[in-house]
């Protein structure tokens, strides 16, 4: 029994050894990020700063009450507007990038690399988000929807066009993705101011799941499939807001926050405890809110990097 447990320490102290050679090893900047992921600490991640014809363009760390942590990445000289961000595992991430057409992945201990190159992609690139039963990469290219697979191979041609599928049509510009708890996929189509939901489950035979048709002329600009089931939409064009939707598109959308004409909100993000953060353009700032819209904190980020915020993502932990 001593020969036991005596083997058994010898393996902890190994173990813990080894684990601090790799940590004291890794890049400070880096490792603070690691740090933080290894200690069960999710951050805020938020893709900022510009327009198509005004930068910096930058890649930042919050934590999750959020203080500013650090600048990930910032892509101003290459002039790559960044316009999605989704989380591949604790370690790693997916931007999609515009001008420079393509998807870049962000990893802690490796930083930027190439993930889809522009051959691929093109027009107006928006939102890019991971389904997580497959590992199917989507993104949003100006009125249509590319896919990729885990090793960045393209799927379809591209995976959703601008041709009906049911009731479901995608109109114009295509702002906001998201996936529910399901594995369906909604998305904004602001052409015809619907929100669409597909069932993408087979890449050869994408189905029609609902089609909300109420908004009249207000367009979609993001959108956010909720853990208590319902989804958020945050429109533009008239008085901004963020409506609340059942679930499956039924029935017409509450508004739960009303701005002005030029508020301009650019992006929502559930928060762990389930509060929702939403960026709006007019006041360069990230307001926390409650499911029903009762504000939390105004301002929740106000800072130099705030301004033009176009996605944001929750990290995951090991």
């Amino acid at each position: 029994m001593i020969k036991s447990d005596l083997k058994w320490s010898l393996g902890l102290v190994v173990a813990l050894s080894i684990a601090i050679a790799i940590l004291g090893c890794q890049d400070p900047g880096k490792g603070e990020f690691f740090y933080g992921t290894f200690g069960l600490e999710k951050k805020l991640i938020v893709a900022t700063g510009g327009t198509l014809t005004a930068s910096p363009f930058q890649l930042i760390q919050y934590s999750l009450t959020g203080e500013f942590e650090k600048v990930l990445y910032d892509s101003t000289v290459e002039n790559r507007p960044m316009r999605g961000v989704a989380i591949i595992d604790p370690f790693s991430m997916l931007i999609s990038t515009d001008t420079v057409d393509g998807i870049l992945k962000y990893d802690v201990f490796d930083g930027i690399s190439q993930f889809v190159g522009s051959g691929n992609l093109s027009g107006n690139i928006y939102n890019v988000r991971r389904k997580r039963s497959t590992g199917e990469i989507f993104v949003i290219e100006s009125t249509a929807i590319e896919s990729f697979d885990s090793a960045g191979n393209r799927i379809g041609n591209p995976r959703i066009t601008n041709t009906a599928i049911g009731s479901c049509l995608l109109n114009g510009a295509v702002r906001g993705m998201d996936f529910n708890s399901a594995g369906y996929m909604i998305v904004g189509s602001q052409g015809n101011d619907d929100i669409l939901m597909y069932d993408v489950s087979e890449p050869a035979n994408t189905l029609c799941v609902a089609a909300n048709q109420t908004m009249g002329n207000l367009d979609p600009i993001s959108v956010l499939a909720h853990s208590n089931g319902t989804i958020y939409v945050a429109t533009t064009n008239g008085t901004d807001s963020v409506l609340q939707f059942a679930g499956n598109l039924s029935g017409t959308g509450t508004a739960i926050w009303t701005g002005i004409a030029t508020s301009q909100p650019s992006a929502l993000v559930e928060l762990p405890d389930g509060t929702i953060l939403l960026a709006v353009d007019l006041t360069n700032n990230i307001i926390r809110m409650d499911t029903e819209g009762n504000i939390l904190n105004e301002p929740f980020i106000l800072d130099g990097f705030t301004t033009f915020v176009h996605d944001m993502a929750i990290t995951e932990v090991p």
